[in-house]
Parts: C-alpha cells; structure tokens; sequence
C-alpha cells in the first residue's frame, strides 16, 4: 500500500511539474492540405471502363490565440481561411476542365485539454471547437471566363477532435498535429426571387453529423508559440 501511494504522489508530482500553468498564453498557426483521384469502374453492356475523377483540393491555414484559464486547461479564438477547388464534371469546346473553386472564412473559438505522456515533452490534446464560417467563390464557364457564385450559405459547426496530439521541443515551442473527429455542420441559405410584389422568400438548410473518416486522410499540422 506504502508503494501505491509513493508512486501515486510521484505521479502527480511529474503532472503538476510538466503542466500548462493558469494565466499561459500561446500564439499557434496551422496548415491543412487535401488532394487526389478517385478510380471507378462502369460497366456498359459487356465491357468495362475505367474511369478517373480528381477529388476536390483543399488548402486551409489558420491562427489562433490561447489563453490557459486553468492548469492545463486552454480557450482559445482562431481565425480560418479555406481555398476549395472541385470539378464540376464539365468539359469545354477545347477539353479543358472546369472547376468550381469556394473560399471560406471562418471564426472558430474552441477549448483544449493538455494530457501529459512524456513529461515536458508530448501531451495528447483533445479539443471541441465552434466554428461561423462565410462563403464565397466562382465557377468557371470556360479555361478564360468566371461567374460569381450565388446564395453560398452561412456555415455554423460543431466539432471534437479525439486524435490530437502536441510535441514539445523547447519550453516556448509546441508542434501540433490532429487527424479525424466528430463534426456537426449546419447551412442555412436565404435568398430573394422576383421583383415588386412578386417577391419570393427561400430559405434553405442542411444539418450534417459524421464522424470524419475522410479526415484521417487530412491531417492538420501546426506550430504554436508560448509566451507567459
């Protein structure tokens, strides 16, 4: 029993000494890329064809601000932009590809839990975060001409990550890095057809819960910076 309590106490002495203290603050900056191609196979009648479609790119790069409330215990408030191109499945006269291309922007207040494993060292770091984002982008219509797209919705979401994990190479220094999540996302579109008295009112919404298998192929790397 002696020893249960001599290791309990050592225990929680490495705890306290590798904490995030209260009154902590850290600057940190992200990045997120995607990319690649799907490969399908269609058959029609007695033959076979291969077909290959290029997922949509996705580019994100983010900053954020932390502030440690508690031991260990961090809020935080980030600022997101995100680049999205996809092809719209349409070819034109010369056999160019068209795309879609969408910019989000988005603000994402969020909080962080440190959990020591190494002390000083490596920390596994589960947070849940809020995001209200903004849309806005263009369609190509040829490989020279644009179109604005319209009625982009407003973008409110939810999230967990669980695989989320933070190395310490220096006192000041932290390199983040998270994979997959629970997400909730709703859109919400408003928009006006018609003129004078023939208004019409649109509203449109979209509730989506996953958890994000597609994101294990999406990890996020970051570097923070403490200052106390």
């Amino acid at each position: 029993m002696k020893k249960i309590v001599l290791f309990a106490a050592a225990l929680f002495a490495c705890v306290s000494m590798s904490a995030q203290l209260k009154g902590d603050m850290s600057i940190s900056g992200n990045l997120m890329f995607n990319a690649g191609n799907q490969v399908g196979t269609v058959k029609y009648g007695t033959s076979t064809e291969t077909e290959k479609k290029p997922n949509p790119i996705n580019f994100g790069a983010g900053i954020s601000y932390g502030y440690f409330v508690a031991e260990n215990c961090e809020l935080s408030l980030g600022v997101d932009f995100d680049l999205k191109r996809e092809w719209t499945n349409w070819e034109d006269s010369e056999a160019s590809k068209l795309y879609d291309y969408t910019n989000s922007f988005s603000l994402t207040p969020g909080f962080k839990y440190y959990v020591s494993i190494v002390d000083d060292l490596f920390y596994y770091t589960p947070n849940v975060y809020m995001g209200l984002g903004f849309n806005f982008g263009k369609t190509q219509t040829s490989s020279t001409e644009t179109v604005k797209k319209e009625n982009l919705p407003f973008v409110f979401g939810l999230g967990v990550d669980l695989v989320a994990f933070e190395i310490k190479p220096s006192f000041n220094i932290g390199i983040t890095f998270s994979l997959g999540g629970l997400y909730y996302t709703n859109e919400t579109v408003k928009y006006e057809e018609g003129s004078g008295d023939s208004i019409v009112k649109f509203k449109y919404t979209k509730n989506d819960f996953k958890f994000g298998f597609e994101s294990f192929l999406t990890p996020k790397i970051g570097v923070k910076y403490y200052f106390f």
